[in-house]
């Protein structure tokens, strides 16, 4: 199960996808973004967790860009923002995570899925999926 729900708007609509981790996320949009690059080289973009920070590496031929961020979801959709406002893009991140709650009851519940003023709940055999 994906630990992510996230949210990609570009101007032109909205995207929602999963993720297993915020590294997958940044990765995703870097690539989207620079891959290949603007004159059509290959740009590799890395993102490695170590502690509480990212280091977020752009690779292309011409130059090696370096960023280190914590590892944190509001730190991760600000970085990415920043980037795309740098990219003159006026994409805008969203992000959901998806927590499992233990569950006890006495009867089978039924799987469902329903929505509530606090987001969408999704519910597995014993297990509440919330998404905020």
């Amino acid at each position: 199960m994906s630990k992510y729900i996230w949210s990609w708007y570009d101007g032109e609509g909205n995207y929602c996808n999963k993720a297993e981790s915020l590294e997958q996320i940044i990765e995703t949009v870097l690539v989207y973004y620079f891959d290949p690059d603007e004159d059509g080289s290959e740009c590799k973009v890395q993102v490695i967790r170590v502690d509480d920070t990212f280091n977020i590496t752009l690779e292309r031929e011409h130059a090696t860009e370096r960023h280190e961020i914590a590892a944190a979801e509001e730190v991760a959709l600000g970085f990415l923002e920043d980037i795309a406002s740098q990219e003159g893009r006026p994409d805008m991140f969203g992000l959901y995570f998806l927590q499992p709650l233990q569950v006890y009851h006495s009867s089978p519940r039924p799987s469902g899925f329903f929505c509530s003023g606090l987001g969408a709940i999704s519910i597995h055999r014993s297990y509440i999926y919330c998404q905020r």
